[in-house]
C-alpha cells in the first residue's frame, strides 16, 4: 500500500511542479489542469476527527489532472495522507484509514451518488474476498468458491491489463461495484498487484445520475495513471468465471398465497415472507430498521445469487420467514439470532 501510495504522491507532485499545463498522464484524455485538493474528514478505528482536520502532511493542497474541455469546472480532488480521488466539485468525502487498508467515499449532497475507492496491502495468503469473484488467478490460488459471491450475468466486465479489469453494473444489479444495486448504474475498476509476499489490490466506483454519467471516465482515468505499470509481455488478466449453485429447495405443497420481500439496501441480506401479508411486510420492516434503510423488492428475483440463512417463525409475523444472502453477509445470521430462528 505505502509504496504504492509513496509513486501516487510523488506523481502528483511531480505535475504540480511541471507547471499548469502539461501532457496528460497514460491513460487520461484532455488538458491537464490544475484542481484543490479537499481534506477528506477522517475516521480511524472508529474515532472521528471531525470536518475541521486539515489536510494530512503527504497530501498536496493542489493536483494536475487531465479533464475534458467541456468537464473542466465540475471535478475536484479529494484526499486523506494516502489517496487521491476525483469527484464532482462540491460533494462530501470520507476517509477511513487503518491497516492494511484506506477507505475514501465522496458523497453528493443528497447522499445518492458516490464515488468510491477501497485499497488494501494484505498478505499474500489473505486477500480481500472481492478479488476472488474478478480474477481467475486469485481464484485459483485461494480455492474460492460460489459462498465467496457470484458476479451476477448482468455485470459487463473486461480486461484492461493483466493486473486491471473494468466493470459496469446496470441499474439494479448488486455486483462488484460498491453502491451498485440502486437505480443507478456504476462504473468501475479493480486492480490486483502481487507485490512479493505482499498484494496490493483497489477497487474505484463511479455510482452516479445519468447527468453525472460523464464525469465517470476522467475519475477512473485518474485513478489509472497514479497504478504502476503492469509487467512487460503480460497478458490480459483471466477474469474469474464459476457459477452460482443454486441452493437446495423444495418443492411447494400448496402454491403460495402471498410473498414479499425486503432486501437490506447495503448489505446483502434479504427478508422473505412466504404466505405473508402487507401488514406482516410492514412488521417486519419495522422490526429490521434497527439494521439500515430497508426496501420492498420483486419476491420472483428476491433470492437471485443467494443462499437460504434461515427458515421458521417467529411470533408476531404471519407467514414463514426465510432469510438469504451471499454467505459472506453477517446481517443474514445477526436477523437469524435475533428472531430465534434455525440457521441452516
Amino acid at each position: 500500500m505505502r509504496r504504492f501510495v509513496g509513486l501516487f504522491v510523488a506523481l502528483v507532485v511531480a505535475a504540480c511542479q511541471g507547471g499548469a499545463q502539461s501532457s496528460p498522464p497514460p491513460g487520461t484524455n484532455g488538458p491537464t489542469v490544475q484542481v484543490s485538493v479537499s481534506s477528506c474528514t477522517a475516521t480511524i478505528f472508529g474515532a472521528h476527527i471531525g470536518a475541521a482536520t486539515p489536510v494530512p502532511l503527504g497530501t498536496p493542497p493542489d493536483a494536475l489532472v487531465s479533464i475534458p474541455s467541456s468537464l473542466q469546472g465540475r471535478l475536484g480532488a479529494y484526499g486523506d495522507s494516502r489517496e487521491l480521488v476525483l469527484a464532482p466539485n462540491g460533494w462530501t468525502c470520507r476517509a477511513q484509514d487503518s491497516d492494511p487498508g484506506t477507505i475514501l467515499e465522496v458523497a453528493s449532497p443528497d447522499g445518492t451518488e458516490f464515488i468510491d475507492l477501497k485499497m488494501d496491502r494484505t498478505s499474500a495468503s489473505n486477500v480481500p474476498s472481492w478479488t476472488c469473484l474478478i480474477f481467475a488467478s486469485v481464484q485459483r490460488q485461494h480455492l474460492c468458491d460460489e459462498t465467496f459471491g457470484v458476479r451476477p450475468p448482468e455485470e459487463v466486465d473486461r480486461a484492461v491489463t493483466s493486473e486491471l479489469v473494468s466493470f459496469i453494473d446496470p441499474p439494479n444489479v448488486l455486483g462488484s461495484g460498491w453502491k451498485s444495486g440502486g437505480p443507478y448504474e456504476t462504473d468501475g475498476l479493480a486492480w490486483y498487484h502481487p507485490d512479493g509476499q505482499n498484494v496490493q489490490s483497489a477497487i474505484i466506483s463511479c455510482t452516479v445520475s445519468p447527468a453525472d454519467r460523464e464525469l465517470c471516465a476522467p475519475i477512473l482515468d485518474y485513478f489509472q495513471s497514479a497504478l504502476p505499470t503492469p509487467p512487460a509481455g503480460a497478458t490480459p488478466a483471466e477474469l474469474a468465471s464459476f457459477a452460482p449453485t443454486p441452493p437446495a429447495t423444495e418443492a411447494p405443497t400448496a402454491p403460495p398465497l402471498a410473498d414479499c420481500a425486503i432486501q437490506l439496501r447495503y448489505n446483502d441480506a434479504t427478508v422473505v415472507l412466504r404466505d405473508g401479508s402487507a401488514a406482516a411486510c410492514s412488521r417486519a420492516e419495522g422490526l429490521l430498521s434497527y439494521l439500515g434503510t430497508w426496501y420492498t423488492i420483486d419476491a420472483g428475483t428476491a433470492t437471485q445469487h443467494k443462499r437460504l440463512t434461515c427458515t421458521g417463525i417467529y411470533a408476531g409475523v404471519a407467514g414463514t420467514v426465510e432469510v438469504w444472502d451471499t454467505g459472506g453477509e453477517t446481517n443474514g445470521t445477526e436477523i437469524c439470532r435475533e428472531w430465534n430462528i434455525p440457521i441452516q
